[in-house]
């Protein structure tokens, strides 16, 4: 895990691709994208089920541990139409009645809208927190600072031999954030930071600073 201390708040980094924010007591992941595994298989692509447990198994993980008082999701909680893994998922946060459960809608998350009626889950097209602006999709508010996913960003490692690795990364602008996705069956997109941005590349079980 890494500390990066962004607009004067704590954000603890860890390779899970998740932040805990300490003022807030608040876990923050982004594009979960669960049931992604569940519509290739309906599509006759073979594709393990047990990354969808995996990954509902470690926000258990976090939730037991951490307790905290939010959990932020910034979009694409969901992949597809309706699901046994909405279910289950739904079923998880129930039992942590304490946690209140935030989801910032995300494009994926449109087909879905309908699941959350009557969840413990909160709804929120975005979601202000000073001094911080969630949404799915990167957007430049003019007073707070912008937190997102949707871009699943990743950064190229080259090496000596011209090696080159492709790592999940956080990564931190002038204006805004983004945050790596969480969820196990998703693609990357390589991005090319600027000189004075700050990234973190997940590295197995390790984040390192960049």
């Amino acid at each position: 895990m890494q500390e990066y201390v962004l607009k004067g708040q704590t954000f603890v980094l860890y390779s899970n691709k998740t932040i805990w924010w300490k003022e807030a007591d608040a876990i923050l992941v982004a594009d979960l994208h669960f049931g992604k595994v569940t519509h290739f298989r309906k599509a006759g692509i073979s594709v393990p089920n047990d990354l969808f447990i995996e990954d509902l198994l470690e926000i258990k993980k976090i939730l037991d541990q951490k307790a905290p008082q939010k959990l932020i999701i910034l979009g694409d909680l969901f992949h597809s139409d309706h699901n046994h893994e909405w279910k289950l998922f739904n079923d998880l946060v129930s039992k942590f009645p304490k946690t209140e459960t935030h989801l910032v809608l995300g494009n994926h998350d449109e087909r879905t809208k309908e699941l959350y009626e009557g969840s413990i889950i909160n709804v929120h097209d975005e979601l202000c927190m000073e001094p911080f602006h969630f949404t799915h999709e990167t957007y430049e508010h003019p007073d707070l600072y912008n937190l997102s996913g949707h871009v699943h960003p990743a950064i190229k490692m080259r090496g000596k031999a011209r090696q080159s690795l492709r790592l999940p990364c956080f990564y931190f602008g002038e204006k805004f954030g983004i945050l790596p996705a969480f969820g196990s069956f998703t693609g990357s997109a390589t991005i090319k930071p600027k000189k004075d941005d700050q990234v973190f590349a997940v590295v197995n079980d390790s984040v390192l600073v960049l």
